[in-house]
């Protein structure tokens, strides 16, 4: 995944959106920020009232005894203040952060499968995690940091100014210019610097991802220490990418701290000077030292703001990336559409992934009428699951060549497509969640009886009640807790649970043998029936039964009609059929 946009536009939109929710918050938030920076900016001129009263012959006590009191007041003024406005803006950082992480989600379901196709999935999980805790980062100590400085240097600038003479105070000011500058050539570095590190992250990520969920490869190629190896690698790149980050962001504060530390010592000697001609007071003396202090302060923590700006703002590019792709959007639906026919036309559809890339599927024509059965065969590579994602919208089919209930599938809204679908993918994918709840996926209305009937369709409900907990059981990751063809049974009953007028069966039974597929499809030709069914299968035995059957090769139909008259017509078909009807083997291209 590249960095995204130059300008970060579509995450641009969504904190705007969350600031006209949030903007009384930050706010009060920036106002208590500056009352409390002031009042804490105030002691120091006070010090220095409080040394020239207690000077004064005799000396005033009253006066240094005032000036104590106002410093605890203001002190306390600026403690208290200070916890208001870190409960207003570091809250409303935790709350963009929620809402972004929100927003994110909720676009990522939204995206075409051919995104997911193209970008890793740790990628992904490292933007959701990493870059949207830099954004709260740059709306919380970001914002407030920025405040602090400039309400400081402000106030102590100030005063620095009328209390000393102008060569004085070029000398004092000399610093800003300096770090200034510095800041504003390293700002582009950090932030490239900051994006290297990311992406170092993200690679981490995705590479324990990919090993968790495939370690029984690993395992079962012995593969641990390369696999290890590989791990360390992508370790040391991060470390180098934190080290080149850590580098360039330590540069700042010793480079502000030297610059301020010259200043503080030539005014230590020009201001003992002043005081011994009289041209500043003791008290004065102290105060301008207390406020090059207070300069130094926060000067010497722009390293961290700038950390946490740059860091901020390569995370919105990041970020905008993924808010930039093109939801699975219905250009061109129609809303008027509220129902649909489950009876499917295709009128010379002809797929393609990509531009200079094969047709997965070149001029297929067939009508399949409401009610009707298509089983899809051929081998692999074929176009067999390209048919069924273009029937989902997975994939945008070419317009006026997909057809369902006389409408072009384009203007179908997806979310009333897919609800009128029962669809089983070849994986079967099952949540970590009891199976009760994995049949009930698509409707939290499903009730349990209605789960367990479907799970007699599918012929696995007796397996799950020999479970101790039955349909209570609670899966593992992807339902690693289950054989390949419980999976596939579950899905099954996934689908029929659903009741949909259209059902799409995607070689769900290859990993069942073939007793039991015998008897999951006796119980599909009862469940399945007035039901328009398009099943694909490696099996002549799982789509022997259908109105008409298609033999796909390179995405064209090279055969088709019933199981009767493909075994007339001697070809691929009658080859297979006569190959499986005595031994049970896969389609070989």
């Amino acid at each position: 995944m590249g960095s995204g946009t130059g300008k970060a536009e579509q995450v641009k939109k969504n904190i705007l959106e969350f600031l006209k929710r949030r903007w009384p918050y930050y706010l009060a938030g920036v106002v208590c920020v500056i009352v409390s920076t002031y009042l804490a900016t105030s002691i120091p001129k006070y010090l220095g009232l409080a040394i020239d009263a207690l000077r004064e012959s005799p000396p005033d006590t009253d006066h240094a005894l005032f000036c104590a009191k106002v410093m605890a007041l203001l002190a306390v003024g600026s403690f208290l203040i200070k916890l208001g406005w870190r409960s207003l803006i570091i809250g409303s950082g935790r709350a963009v952060e929620y809402f972004i992480r929100e927003r994110l989600f909720f676009h990522l379901q939204t995206l075409p499968a051919s995104f997911y196709t193209e970008n890793k999935t740790g990628d992904i999980i490292s933007r959701a995690i990493s870059d949207i805790q830099g954004v709260r980062r740059l709306f919380a100590m970001g914002l407030v940091s920025i405040i602090d400085i400039a309400v400081s240097v402000t106030v102590s600038l100030g005063f620095i100014i009328g209390s000393v003479d102008g060569v004085t105070a070029v000398v004092v000011l000399a610093p800003v210019p300096v770090v200034g500058t510095a800041l504003f050539f390293l700002r582009r570095e950090l932030r490239r610097r900051f994006t290297r590190l990311q992406e170092a992250v993200a690679a981490i990520s995705d590479k324990v991802q990919e090993n968790t969920m495939g370690i029984r490869v690993v395992k079962g190629f012995s593969q641990e220490s390369s696999e290890c190896g590989q791990f360390e690698e992508l370790s040391r790149k991060k470390m180098q990418a934190e080290m080149r980050m850590g580098r360039i962001a330590a540069l700042l504060s010793p480079l502000t701290q030297a610059a301020y530390g010259i200043s503080f010592a030539i005014f230590l000697i020009l201001g003992a000077g002043m005081v011994q001609n009289g041209t500043l007071s003791v008290g004065d003396y102290i105060a301008v030292n207390s406020y090059i202090g207070l300069i130094v302060r926060p000067i010497t923590t722009l390293s961290r703001i700038m950390e946490i700006w740059q860091s901020g703002a390569a995370s919105f590019h990041r970020l905008d990336h993924i808010f930039a792709a093109r939801s699975d959007t219905d250009d061109g639906a129609d809303p008027s559409i509220t129902d649909i026919v489950s009876r499917i036309e295709l009128r010379n559809l002809t797929f393609s992934y990509g531009p200079g890339l094969r047709p997965a599927l070149q001029d297929l024509s067939l009508t399949l009428p409401e009610g009707g059965s298509l089983g899809v065969m051929g081998p692999t590579g074929s176009g067999k699951t390209t048919l069924c994602s273009l029937l989902l919208k997975l994939y945008p089919a070419p317009e006026n060549t997909l057809f369902i209930g006389g409408q072009d599938v384009r203007k179908i809204p997806s979310a009333l497509l897919r609800s009128r679908i029962g669809y089983v993918p070849q994986d079967g994918f099952l949540f970590s969640d009891t199976i009760t709840n994995n049949i009930a996926f698509y409707d939290p209305g499903i009730t349990p009886e209605m789960a367990k009937e479907a799970a007699a369709q599918a012929c696995i409900r007796s397996e799950i009640e020999e479970f101790p907990d039955g349909f209570d059981t609670v899966l593992g990751e992807r339902g690693v807790t289950l054989s390949g063809g419980q999976k596939q049974r579950v899905s099954i009953a996934r689908a029929l649970v659903r009741r949909a007028p259209l059902v799409i069966l995607d070689d769900c039974l290859s990993a069942v043998d073939a007793t039991t597929e015998t008897g999951i499809l006796n119980s599909l030709h009862t469940a399945l029936r007035g039901t328009t069914s398009v099943i694909v299968s490696h099996r002549c035995s799982s789509v022997r039964n259908c109105g008409e059957i298609i033999f796909l090769e390179e995405g064209r139909i090279l055969e088709r009609g019933t199981h009767e008259e493909l075994l007339a017509q001697n070809g691929r078909y009658a080859a297979l059929w006569r190959e499986q009807n005595g031994k049970e083997a896969p389609v070989h291209a």
